[in-house]
């Protein structure tokens, strides 16, 4: 998985090295004498056995671009290859940047794939002949729904005025879509409502278990098995997203447009790639 943290920027002075620490650094000898305010992180975590390790980290200024990321996507994979450790998948919110590497990662694939006359079946993309499988932290795909209820008895302003959301803390974003925060009693009109609350707090218990057993009663919140009903739901549950459209009405010109957001396009995205990996494992 990798990430960024904002940085203070700041430079240091290492006697023992003789150098001074701060500016860009990607590694590879790509360092210039920009102040880095960013830093990039991978982190390792185990899928039978509990671990995680962080890995490597990167200096940037602002954003890593979209060219950066693949190179150091690159490295890491075929860093990590070298261990033994067989690298199922990587994992990223679906920040612009992230996309487009994970998109650039996919067209290289498929056009290896094309030179050698063969179709691409795959659902992720291959460095250094090893398959490995993007999927979106489903956590950050709640939280760019942009949704809000004023229903529930156990969310405060800050789940739902616009001006209060913290755009970083998913967890408000999963509280104002988690079952049950809902009062029993909001009416007939609401139902539409309750019934896709329902269905997100089902993706995300999918895809959120800690434990074999079921977590509160929630069938789904467990891990998957031959005999769960992960893979069904997950069936269920791109067909529903496939369907989801967003209508924005402009006040101004009284023009509706209608689209389906990337983080609908990223949970399809998610959902087929768990369901992908899970034989595998």
């Amino acid at each position: 998985m990798f990430d960024e943290m904002s940085l203070q920027p700041e430079l240091t002075y290492d006697k023992h090295v003789d150098g001074v620490f701060g500016f860009e650094d990607l590694g590879s000898n790509q360092r210039n004498f920009k102040l880095a305010d960013h830093v990039l992180v991978f982190m390792v975590r185990g899928l039978g056995k509990k671990f995680k390790q962080p890995i490597c980290y990167y200096y940037v200024q602002g954003t890593t671009k979209t060219f950066d990321l693949v190179q150091c996507i690159h490295q890491v994979v075929q860093s990590i290859l070298t261990t033994g450790l067989n690298l199922v998948a990587t994992l990223s919110d679906q920040g612009k940047t992230n996309v487009a590497t994970i998109n650039i990662l996919k067209r290289e694939t498929s056009i290896s794939f094309l030179k050698q006359g063969l179709d691409n079946c795959i659902k992720g993309y291959i460095i250094d002949g090893h398959e490995v499988v993007h999927i979106y932290d489903p956590p950050h795909l709640l939280n760019n729904e942009d949704m809000g209820y004023r229903a529930l008895p156990k969310l405060t302003e800050e789940h739902v005025v616009i001006e209060k959301l913290r755009k970083m803390k998913v967890s408000t974003s999963t509280q104002t879509l988690s079952h049950p925060p809902s009062n029993p009693d909001i009416g007939n009109n609401a139902l539409g409502t309750a019934a896709f609350c329902l269905f997100m707090d089902q993706c995300f218990d999918s895809e959120n278990a800690a434990t074999r057993n079921a977590m509160d009663g929630k069938i789904l919140r467990s891990a998957v098995t031959s005999s769960s009903s992960h893979i069904t739901f997950w069936n269920t549950a791109i067909e529903v997203f496939k369907s989801m459209r967003f209508v924005h009405l402009n006040k101004q010109t009284n023009i509706t447009k209608v689209s389906t957001p990337l983080c609908v396009k990223n949970w399809i995205v998610t959902l087929r790639g768990f369901k992908y990996v899970w034989p595998k494992l």
